[in-house]
């Protein structure tokens, strides 16, 4: 199947003009009944007879052809007439209808032939009975009944016994566009809502200023975003994923949308209550999900070099690593040749620049690492590469003096040093201005650091961490500094050795600085400064979290056949997984948008929960046994929604940003 038309792309993003920009106007059913006419009807009829139709025509075609296009059904039959022509019998139900005197274009099965046939509006033994929706006023429907139609030589259209060239592009086509007005519907419900619970009195404040409320509103917001993010990356061949993921999130967002409003959801003052009607139609108008097909991905294509790359990881990690992660998981410890062999296969310094002894490359390069890391279930082995590869070493590259870069980067790029970053503290990790309360302190050549940091990857093991402290605890976020301490240095400790539910190859530590003395020149970066430096780092390491989870997901449901429900997920997955890349891409283009990281992080993370037990469960009580991929992916599922920001932190990031959108301060601060 080709690439999606041109003028079909821009159609799409008209109609979800309002997913990042200013909310689209226009009735659903109108809309939908345009796409009818210009996308499907028209172009149906033209490639079926050869020529361009009437304006307006009915078209009824069947559900092997079209996957239930439109919720029509065709069950029509035609024998030979005595008299020549055939005779026709049968119904074809649930048709658009764009209008009462529009000639009806409809499949036949003539013995093993299969025909379409024209019969003019008003013909003999044919009757038309309209089906009035409860929703997509302005989209009219009918079922048409045939009984002993006559149909001469010259109304029979086409033979389709073999699928006519061209028919599923069109009809992809218009899933898609389909789909496209979906989110536009969904995008202006989910401003109504936020319009609505800004303006509503809640207690003393309005009814925004309840973390429950934004939380679902960021879930609704970010679910429409990854859904664009597939719409707009798909080619014709991926509408049915896009079509299966579309409906449910649709019908699903827009009827939450609804219950903010309570009882005036009801009321038919409130345009909320008819968005709520025109979603419930949607998937019904998108086709069958038993008929659609699924093997698409629906994700923004991958450059030669991201490819090539991709197959240098996977050769590497079938030669070096996965023949010994059996034992480094058993042994719940990653050794000195893990990250030996990672230098030596230039994937830790994938992210540094060239002229500094690394590779250079991408955040989508990164990202391929990741999913074939992930497609093995690896993520304690993931979690200590990433920790270094993407925390620390771009940090050296950005920030570090000379020495600095001679002394830790350069050693570590060759795998000689182990190192980690030690943010989290006992108080809390997500909460980083008001948890952190390690310090340090000037005394003549020295910084004296006294504190203790928790869930510190690889901190039993590493040679030096690179640590956020404060400097200035009078300056909130502006007073805090960053610096590279030695695991030598007097002072420091590893109190514990965490015992993990899951992640259990990657060493992680609770570690303690008792008047820690550290050089003046392990300062890393600005004094002072230390705090947004840090936090930067961190949207590539949520992004990065993205990826794994979706990669396990897709490997573990891979691993489960075809059970009940699993399809959905595995559609899910596949969204997440172009919401992620066009994200990476945006990352590396400079054109990105925060909330957009932090919403691929809290939704994957969860699509992945529930596509993991999903497919542990159909798999039965085997699949638990600790030996297992399945099982380890379902241990190591649990901590993803914890790294690198909690998924109540990533809503509450999303949510200001849909705040700001709307003109509003924050989204929690409305009197």
């Amino acid at each position: 199947m080709v690439a999606l038309d041109e003028a079909v792309g821009a159609r799409i993003d008209e109609l979800c003009a309002g997913i990042h920009g200013a909310v689209p106007q226009g009735k659903a059913g109108d809309q939908i009944d345009r796409v009818f006419r210009e996308d499907y009807a028209l172009p149906v009829w033209t490639l079926l007879a050869g020529a361009p139709g009437p304006a307006a025509a009915a078209v009824a075609l069947g559900e092997d052809l079209t996957g239930g296009l439109f919720g029509t059904t065709v069950r029509v039959d035609a024998v030979p007439s005595a008299g020549g022509g055939l005779v026709v019998d049968g119904v074809a139900a649930d048709v658009p209808l764009p209008d009462g005197t529009a000639p009806l274009l409809v499949e036949v099965h003539a013995g093993p032939r299969r025909l379409v046939v024209r019969i003019p509006a008003g013909g003999a033994g044919l009757s038309l009975a309209r089906v009035r929706p409860v929703g997509l006023e302005g989209l009219a429907f009918g079922t048409y009944t045939l009984r002993g139609c006559r149909v001469g030589d010259e109304q029979v259209v086409a033979d389709i016994t073999e699928r006519p060239d061209g028919l599923a592009e069109i009809v992809a086509n218009t899933r898609l566009l389909i789909a496209a007005v979906g989110l536009g519907l969904q995008a202006r419900a989910l401003s109504a809502a936020l319009d609505h619970v800004v303006d509503r009195p809640f207690g003393d404040g309005r009814l925004v200023n309840q973390q429950a409320i934004r939380h679902r509103l960021a879930t609704i917001g970010a679910r429409l975003r990854m859904a664009h993010a597939q719409l707009v990356a798909a080619e014709p061949a991926d509408a049915g994923l896009v079509a299966l993921v579309t409906g449910r999130l649709v019908a699903e967002g827009v009827e939450e949308c609804c219950q903010f409003f309570g009882g005036r959801g009801f009321l038919n003052d409130y345009w909320i209550s008819s968005a709520y009607r025109d979603a419930a139609l949607l998937p019904v108008l998108l086709g069958r999900e038993d008929l659609l097909n699924l093997e698409g991905e629906g994700a923004p294509a991958e450059s030669a070099s991201v490819s090539a790359f991709r197959s240098r990881v996977r050769a590497f990690l079938a030669e070096r690593i996965l023949p010994r992660m059996a034992a480094w998981e058993d042994a719940e410890d990653l050794p000195p040749e893990a990250f030996e062999a990672f230098a030596e296969g230039g994937l830790t310094g994938h992210r540094v620049a060239v002229r500094n002894g690394g590779l250079g490359l991408s955040m989508r390069h990164a990202g391929a690492m990741v999913e074939e890391m992930m497609e093995h279930s690896v993520l304690g082995m993931a979690t200590s590469l990433l920790a270094q590869a993407h925390s620390v070493l771009p940090l050296l590259e950005e920030l570090g003096t000379e020495r600095q870069k001679e002394r830790y980067l350069r050693p570590s790029l060759r795998g000689e040093l182990v190192s980690g970053i030690a943010i989290t503290e006992p108080t809390g990790g997500s909460d980083l201005i008001g948890a952190i309360r390690t310090t340090a302190v000037e005394d003549g050549d020295h910084w004296v650091l006294n504190g203790e940091k928790m869930f510190i990857t690889n901190a039993p093991v590493a040679d030096f961490l690179v640590v956020l402290v404060r400097t200035r605890p009078d300056r909130g976020p502006l007073g805090m500094s960053l610096f590279v301490v030695d695991t030598a240095a007097d002072g420091f400790s590893v109190k514990e050795r965490l015992d993990k539910m899951g992640a259990r190859c990657s060493p992680t530590g609770w570690i303690r600085f008792t008047d820690c003395r550290i050089p003046k020149d392990a300062l890393l970066g600005p004094v002072n400064r230390g705090f947004p430096l840090a936090t930067a780092k961190l949207l590539n390491e949520r992004i990065l979290v993205a990826v794994s989870a979706l990669a396990n997901a897709r490997s573990i449901l891979a691993s489960a056949g075809d059970g009940p429900g699993l399809a959905a997920q595995r559609a899910e997955v596949e969204a997440g997984f172009a919401f992620v890349r066009r994200t990476l891409d945006g990352m590396d283009a400079g054109a990105y948008r925060v909330e957009d990281v932090a919403a691929a992080k809290f939704l994957t993370v969860e699509i992945t929960q529930r596509a993991i037990s999903s497919a542990a469960r159909h798999l039965g009580v085997g699949a638990f046994d600790e030996r297992t991929l399945v099982s380890r992916a379902f241990r190591d599922a649990r901590v993803l929604g914890v790294f690198a920001g909690s998924s109540e932190t990533m809503r509450d990031v999303f949510f200001a940003a849909l705040a700001r959108g709307k003109g509003l301060r924050s989204g929690t601060d409305h009197g």
